[in-house]
């Protein structure tokens, strides 16, 4: 086969990719979403948090000042159940 020559290539199918439909099935979903935003028209959309937080200052300043506020809470929570 010389370098070039398409035509000594056998044919092939190649199979219609669904990576992306597949993709977005699974961030937008409920069975490994860990955050779901709901609309002021109630339309719900999940999400995963690592996502958000790489893509996002913002985000990982809510998720972030969450976290800390649920240690807190947890802290508080611990220290009323001491003896």
């Amino acid at each position: 086969m010389v370098h070039g020559d398409m035509a000594a290539l056998p044919q092939q199918d190649i199979p219609v990719s669904v990576f992306a439909e597949q993709m977005v099935d699974a961030v937008d979903g409920t069975d490994f979403s860990d955050v779901c935003f709901v609309l002021s028209d109630g339309f719900s959309v999940y999400a995963h948090k690592a996502m958000l937080v790489s893509r996002s200052d913002f985000f990982k300043t809510i998720f972030e000042g969450m976290r800390l506020l649920l240690m807190k809470t947890l802290l508080t929570a611990g220290a009323h159940s001491l003896p």
